[in-house]
């Protein structure tokens, strides 16, 4: 039997996505909407990227609803209010509103679907560059061995210490955007 392309096993979502195959088990005992349940051994759950996507969304923002009733402003576990508004249901509003306008300002990013992308990217990255000392290995096949292994080696090396220094640069990045956002603002 075929399965269409946007059902995707809980191995093949995990892999698309970055998500951990655990994280979407959990999901699914949530609620999070299974398109083929598995019939028995060896089958397994079909996911529809498209259904798992909102229900994440949802699902995210309840959570989200939810520890902001519960963990207010004060530190303590309860509702203290926010910017002085002292009514949960309102200061959420008002929490929600000044979301919306970040996130159209361009000003609000979801960190866990940027650090997600970001990893498939960096990966991606690495594969292609660790791929180009063979490339080359391969193209020099004519040239005597001691000369191709050298250039395979001189190359494999610029490529470990391209990926090092990306690496290295963007942790310094990200520890400068961290601090950055720690830094008491100036009113």
């Amino acid at each position: 039997m075929s399965v269409p392309d946007r059902l995707l096993s809980v191995n093949a979502l995990s892999k698309l996505t970055g998500w951990d195959r655990g994280t979407i088990d959990t999901w699914m005992s949530k609620g999070c909407p299974v398109a083929r349940r598995s019939a028995g051994p060896g089958d397994e759950h079909l996911l529809d990227i498209g259904d798992v996507w909102r229900w994440h969304v949802q699902h995210t923002k309840a959570e989200a609803i939810r520890r902001a009733m519960t963990a207010g402003a004060d530190g303590e576990g309860g509702f203290s209010g926010w910017m002085g508004i002292r009514e949960p249901g309102k200061a959420f509003d008002a929490q929600l509103k000044l979301m919306k306008v970040a996130e159209k300002a361009g000003e609000l990013a979801l960190w866990s679907r940027l650090e997600n992308a970001l990893a498939l990217a960096m990966n991606a990255i690495r594969v292609n560059v660790m791929t180009v000392p063979e490339v080359i290995f391969r193209e020099m096949s004519g040239f005597p061995d001691e000369k191709t292994l050298a250039w395979r080696r001189t190359s494999l090396d610029q490529c470990r210490a391209a990926l090092t220094a990306a690496e290295r640069d963007l942790a310094k990045a990200m520890e400068a955007d961290a601090e950055a956002d720690d830094a008491p603002v100036d009113a």
